[in-house]
């Protein structure tokens, strides 16, 4: 099975720390929800510029992980690495998709405009995009 893919974050570096993703069947005319997955690695434990509590959470999470590489629950992935890249990520959330028992063939990118309507978070950027575009027409004097 074909799965259609988003990451609505704008990468500013090659690597990261963690990445939602929105999945969907990539089947001609799918209009059901999409997934909203988010993918963590470990991270640097001594990194605590954007978290106080890193070193508590990478305890967490090794501690989630026990011996295994990953850890799902629900639509949240904990992977056993420092960070990853997009060809990584990929990686792992077809080990996710397999994991929870789904057929994986091919990944394929989607706009955020296929998955508006399908999540909760596609849909909290579209009405902020149609909110910027709507003041972009009518600008303050």
């Amino acid at each position: 099975m074909d799965w259609k893919y988003h990451m609505p974050h704008v990468w500013r570096t090659p690597r990261v720390e963690w990445e939602d993703v929105w999945l969907m069947p990539a089947k001609p005319g799918y209009t059901g929800p999409s997934v909203w997955l988010t993918v963590d690695a470990l991270g640097d434990p001594t990194d605590t510029t954007r978290s106080p509590e890193k070193a508590e959470l990478y305890e967490e999470a090794l501690r989630k992980l026990g011996d295994l590489d990953y850890h799902i629950k629900d639509a949240d992935m904990i992977v056993r690495a420092k960070d990853f890249s997009k060809s990584e990520l990929l990686d792992w959330i077809r080990i996710c998709l397999k994991a929870k028992g789904f057929e994986v063939d091919r990944l394929i990118e989607g706009t955020r405009e296929e998955f508006y309507g399908t999540n909760q978070q596609a849909d909290m950027i579209a009405e902020i995009t149609r909110g910027l575009a709507e003041r972009d027409k009518h600008p303050r004097q």
